[in-house]
């Protein structure tokens, strides 16, 4: 069924010797947006399987979003200040939009040329809380306090990687995330 609930022809297939079928599916320029349900079955009323798919008109990002720290190395008690810029791609900052601020810990990676070695105790790691900050006035450019993996309540005695996103929505627009 298409988006309106309009059914088309059925297509018989065969299966392989090994019982699967595969059909290749065109999709018109102009056919409609929305969710399509497919069913699959041997008859119509006995339906074996179904899924669903979208068609939508691809609509690229007007904004770009970026996410810097201070610094790249500190103490788990280290403040870390990020810059969050959000600017259209003709130059001008996205102003009245929103923005949310997501941080979240994980296990940092030995070096490669550690080989097998590692530092700390990495049995011991808990991630802690996701530290959240959300702007409903969001005008291009903020920088947001991240008091440190220490105010997460997390627990490590290793090396310990900060993962930093921040989405930004322009008025009346989707969200766009950068990423440090």
């Amino acid at each position: 069924c298409d988006p309106n609930g309009n059914e088309s022809a059925p297509v018989k297939l065969n299966t392989d010797k090994y019982g699967f079928v595969s059909y290749k599916l065109s999709i018109p320029q102009d056919a409609y947006t929305g969710s399509y349900d497919v069913k699959i079955g041997p008859e119509k009323n006995v339906i074996w399987g179904e899924t669903s798919f979208s068609v939508a008109t691809y609509v690229p990002d007007r904004i770009k979003v970026s996410v810097t720290p201070d610094r790249v190395v500190g103490l788990h008690s280290d403040t870390v200040n990020f810059k969050v810029n959000g600017k259209y791609y003709f130059g001008t900052d996205v102003s009245n939009g929103k923005s949310s601020f997501r941080v979240r810990a994980s296990l940092a990676k030995p070096p490669a040329h550690w080989n097998k070695y590692t530092v700390g105790d990495n049995s011991a790691f808990l991630p802690g809380e996701a530290f959240v900050s959300e702007d409903e006035n969001f005008n291009g450019k903020e920088t947001i306090a991240f008091n440190g993996f220490n105010s997460m309540n997390g627990t490590s005695y290793s090396p310990v990687t900060l993962i930093a996103d921040a989405s930004v929505n322009e008025p009346g627009g989707r969200a766009v995330t950068g990423h440090a």
